[in-house]
């Protein structure tokens, strides 16, 4: 999906840790969800107020919370050991206020910053307020029109807008923000909206370098789809490993089971459930049982490039699952819609020849021509993600790191009274980590299914992807009718031992031959 100047409606047709280490949790503030809850010792908080170079306005605070009174120590670990400075990681809130559109805003990127997110928020909850330029201290302007360079991602989206830094290998963007005094400015392309509230998120570290973490999941799911178990499986299958990071809390929260079929007409609504969740940073994922009309051959769908894991229940918060039961299909798809959450753009898109902003990612010259025999098709953003997709470039996980999505790591922690989450097996709370729950899944249907042998190898696994809904009107069924004939596609669709969603998809290709 990408976003154009439309209106809602146009929405409907687009759319392992050791050596010591603990993770910082912060908190949200109270103005928007309430404080978490948290056993043992007290919680404490740091703020200033003040900033330098013209965001003098500007609030800065950082509250950690989780289960206290415990500190972790080590020796080794990634850069600081026994008598070593330790190293410490953050994520700080830069509260500019309420602002008008037009005009530069300015705010300071301090030293060891790992990337920034400006989040602008519209008066009303469907009003729009976009992101109409970033620009850096050499006056590079990273967002500029309200779109990335290189990209057809718009940055003015409704009620809260996201806008990451880096999302592109722009040079003061990549490897790591250049430190010094930024501005963005704010606008609306489409309603004349004059103010918005701006506010950036910073990912920094004492030394500048990432040092790991751990993310959080909020699981919103409709009863009698798939089930806590197999979600928390995959969602461990998933994250354990992703770009540096490992699964760490789990929460779980019903979901009002009018969600369970979910078009352009009501994905909106899904997304603004995860206002009853208390933890972040986190990535909400909603799970439902499927997807229909336009948006019938998705399997996930990301509210965001990026969105946020620090705004539960805005319409930039999360990420939204069918699952299919089987446990490699669902977990590349949760993998590839949480890197676009990250702000992670397809390595190529499948029309038109666009190819993300990063310099290091290998793209194809044609993926309607050449699908898997693209070279980027190993990439997990490769726009048809398949189990087969392992990778990410250097700069890619760069993106990652600097976003918002996960609590950071901290080595040799002593900070009285301050509530921390450890690390897994690293403490008295490592019970309560979902992450360490082992699950033993089935083997795979759709990679080693006897379905597979009514097709070509290549239009099996164009079959079984992950059609990818941040697309721009792609015809994958006629892609996938040019691939196999209708007696192949029929016999497929015939086949009861095909998984039903491969069904579903056979049988509308075959009709589309006709």
């Amino acid at each position: 999906m990408f976003r154009g100047r439309s209106s809602l409606v146009a929405f409907s047709v687009l759319l392992g840790a050791c050596g010591g280490k603990a993770f910082w949790d912060p908190k949200y503030h109270s103005n928007h969800h309430p404080t978490t809850s948290s056993t043992g010792g007290d919680t404490g908080s740091t703020a200033e107020t003040g900033g330098t170079g013209g965001a003098d306005s500007a609030v800065v605070s950082s509250v950690a919370s989780g289960a206290g009174g415990l500190a972790a120590s080590g020796s080794g670990g990634e850069s600081a050991g026994t008598g070593g400075t330790p190293v410490s990681t953050s994520l700080e809130e830069v509260v500019l206020g309420a602002k008008s559109a037009g005009e530069p805003i300015a705010f300071d990127v301090p030293e060891g910053t790992l990337g920034f997110t400006v989040v602008v928020k519209a008066s009303t909850p469907y009003g729009r307020m976009g992101i109409k330029q970033i620009q850096s201290p050499s006056s590079e302007k990273v967002v500029d029109g309200y779109t990335m360079k290189g990209t057809q991602w718009e940055y003015a989206w409704y009620g809260l807008t996201p806008a990451g830094v880096p999302q592109s290998d722009a040079a003061s963007a990549m490897p790591k923000p250049t430190p010094g005094l930024w501005s963005v400015t704010i606008g609306d392309p489409y309603e004349n909206t004059t103010t918005g509230d701006v506010r950036v998120w910073i990912r920094k570290s004492s030394d500048g370098e990432f040092h790991g973490g751990a993310i959080d999941v909020n699981v919103f799911r409709v009863p009698g789809v798939a089930s806590d178990v197999y979600i928390d499986g995959l969602l461990k299958k998933a994250y354990d490993g992703w770009a540096g990071l490992t699964l760490g809390k789990i929460e779980h929260y019903p979901l009002d089971e009018k969600f369970a079929t979910v078009d352009g007409a009501n994905f909106l609504a899904v997304v603004e459930q995860s206002k009853a969740a208390t933890n972040v940073p986190a990535i909400n994922v909603y799970i439902i049982e499927k997807f229909v009309n336009e948006m019938k051959d998705a399997i996930g769908v990301a509210s965001g490039i990026p969105g946020v894991g620090i705004a539960p229940g805005s319409l930039s918060s999360g990420v939204v699952i069918s699952p299919t039961s089987d446990p490699d299909t669902d977990t590349v798809v949760i993998k590839h819609e949480s890197g676009h959450l990250s702000g992670l753009f397809h390595t190529t898109e499948i029309q038109g020849g666009t190819v993300d902003p990063l310099g290091d990612t290998v793209t194809c010259s044609s993926v309607e021509q050449l699908v898997f025999g693209c070279p980027d098709s190993g990439n997990i953003m490769f726009p048809y993600a398949n189990p087969a997709a392992t990778d990410f470039s250097p700069m890619q996980q760069r993106v990652i790191h600097g976003a918002t999505l996960y609590r950071g790591a901290f080595d040799n922690l002593s900070a009285g009274g301050m509530k921390v989450s450890v690390a897994p097996g690293a403490g008295a709370d490592a019970s309560n980590d979902a992450a360490h729950v082992p699950v033993a899944f089935a083997p795979s249907t759709v990679t080693r299914g006897a379905w597979r042998n009514h097709l070509s190898a290549r239009a099996a696994d164009l079959l079984a992807a992950h059609w990818c809904h941040h697309t721009k009107h792609v015809d994958h069924l006629g892609l996938l009718a040019r691939m196999a004939t209708t007696v192949e596609l029929s016999a497929v669709g015939g086949d009861p031992s095909t998984p039903s969603w491969i069904r579903s998809r056979a049988k509308r290709a075959a009709l589309a031959r006709h």
